[in-house]
């Protein structure tokens, strides 16, 4: 079986998190970037995530899961490794047609969560469609090396001024990304900085 990939906008939708240890943090991190709204569910849960519900960022119910936890949610992550639980939560999220991730174990999914590289805005993906998540994670750290800050740096920058970009003709707007995605643009960024960048990217605009 394929994977379809996938980025999801989850900005303001409820994420049903169930575990509150190791796993189920390293879940949170791209939850909350996402600005998810999450519910955490578990008894005990890890200092950092205790802190989180204190500060308002998460919802934390101190108690095992039960069905009706699932109600309003767009999203079920199960971060934990009891087997009876797991497929309990499965279940109760297929009776509403919800997604479901049960951490590493991939016979009980609905979507996989690949290993990332993030850039700000820039992410490259990696999956093995859970066949060696180990892989992955040594992919994603040969990859890392590779894309340096000025990639973020420029998809800061022509975010920017991409509505004066699409103003521009096709066949100008093609012209300029051609300059603009290209090494020496890039190494621009690497030596002279971002201001010296935009500067130039306003001069191609008006250029045009």
């Amino acid at each position: 079986m394929s994977y379809y990939p996938i980025y999801l906008n989850l900005r303001g939708r409820r994420v049903l998190l169930v575990g509150g240890g190791a796993v189920a943090r390293q879940k949170l991190t791209p939850l909350l970037a996402s600005e998810a709204r999450v519910h955490i569910v578990s008894p005990q849960v890890l200092p950092v995530i205790r802190r989180l519900a204190r500060d308002g960022k998460i919802e934390w119910s101190p108690r095992p899961y039960k069905k009706a936890d699932i109600q309003g949610v767009s999203l079920v992550i199960a971060a934990t490794d009891e087997p009876t639980l797991q497929k309990k939560i499965v279940k109760d999220a297929h009776t509403r047609g919800l997604w479901v991730n049960v951490v590493d174990v991939p016979a009980l999914c609905d979507f996989i969560a690949p290993a990332l590289v993030s850039r700000g805005d820039i992410q490259i993906a990696i999956s093995t469609g859970g066949a060696a998540p180990a892989l992955a994670k040594y992919l994603r750290q040969k990859l890392e090396p590779l894309i340096g800050p000025e990639y973020e740096e420029f998809a800061k920058l022509v975010k920017t001024f991409r509505p004066d970009i699409l103003k521009l003709p096709k066949d100008k707007r093609r012209s300029l990304w051609e300059c603009l995605v290209s090494e020496p643009f890039f190494d621009e960024i690497r030596k002279k900085g971002i201001s010296a960048a935009k500067r130039r990217l306003k001069g191609w605009i008006d250029a045009h």
